[in-house]
């Protein structure tokens, strides 16, 4: 799940820059991003992509449980 790449993966510094470039990326509240990485929230499939980028990591660990990795629609893969 996100939240726990987010947490594990990452310094404070490293989370701190990719708070900040998937607010700029897509354009949505802090308080969005901020639930998408505590796990509260799941964010748009179509973002899966890009979120991956900017993680440096694949979809498939981002969202291990989920059965469509490879319908993810690629809306914003070449955000970065």
């Amino acid at each position: 799940m996100i939240a726990q790449t987010f947490n594990s993966i990452l310094s404070k510094k490293k989370r701190t820059e990719i708070k900040d470039r998937m607010l700029r990326t897509f354009e949505v509240s802090q308080s969005t991003v901020r639930n998408w990485l505590k796990g509260r929230n799941t964010p748009p499939q179509y973002y899966w992509s890009a979120i991956a980028v900017i993680f440096g990591v694949s979809v498939s660990e981002l969202f291990p449980d989920t059965d469509n990795k490879s319908e993810v629609t690629t809306k914003h893969a070449d955000a970065k």
